[in-house]
Order: structure tokens, then C-alpha cells, then sequence
């Protein structure tokens, strides 16, 4: 699989992980938002888009861009190092959301005695 594949495809875990992580992280923190999560769903599905563009016309044209230490850079080779850095940047948006979740304080609510009796399931 070539390289730009592999980082493309990397990427979009990358996307997926972030949305579902950040819509928990927003569920268990009761701040949900709908616009919130489409806005990110959309803003992945374009950038995709995209990319599936730029990799289609450094197929169709290899633009070389410069060379640098006697080797060509392409626009694919710098698309390439780009989306490189596009995903370290989201895996730091999922560690850190990560690390909110595990820093999250869940209230969890502790029945009485009273209440533990009127829970139980009555025997017939």
C-alpha cells in the first residue's frame, strides 16, 4: 500500500476516534451538542474529500516541487508530510480527551435504606 494510502487511512481513524471520544467525553459530561457533532462529521467527510482530490491529481500530474538534499519533493511527497502532521495533531486531540475522561468525575448516586427497600423486586 503506498504511503500516502497508509496515512490517509491512518488519519481517518484517527478522525473516528475523535468524534466518538468527544461525543462520550460531551455525554458523560451532560454537554452534548448536536451542531457540535455534525460540524465535526462534516469537517472530516470534506477534508477526505479532499485529500481524495489532491492524491487524484498527483496521479494524474506529479508536480515536482523542489529538491532539496538531491531528492524531488512532489506535491504528493509534501501532501504526504503534511497529513503527517495533520495526524499527530488529532492523536493529540484524542489523548487529551482521553485524559479527560479519565479525569472526569461521574457522580454516582448511592441509594438509602428506604429507597434500597422500596427498589427491591417484590417477591409474588
Amino acid at each position: 500500500m503506498p504511503e500516502f494510502v497508509q496515512v490517509i487511512v491512518s488519519l481517518i481513524c484517527l478522525m473516528l476516534a475523535n468524534i466518538l471520544i468527544g461525543t462520550k467525553l460531551a455525554d458523560l459530561k451532560q454537554e452534548f451538542n448536536k451542531e457540535k457533532l455534525v460540524s465535526g462529521i462534516s469537517k472530516a467527510v470534506f477534508t477526505l474529500i479532499g485529500l481524495a482530490l489532491i492524491y487524484a491529481s498527483t496521479i494524474v500530474f506529479p508536480m515536482e516541487v523542489a529538491t532539496i538534499n538531491g531528492t524531488m519533493v512532489t506535491t504528493l511527497t509534501g501532501t504526504t508530510i503534511l497529513l503527517k502532521g495533520a495526524n499527530l495533531i488529532y492523536a493529540g486531540k484524542v489523548l487529551l480527551k482521553i485524559k479527560d475522561i479519565f479525569m472526569l468525575n461521574i457522580p454516582v448516586e448511592v441509594l438509602s435504606k428506604d429507597e434500597e427497600e422500596n427498589n427491591e423486586p417484590k417477591e409474588e
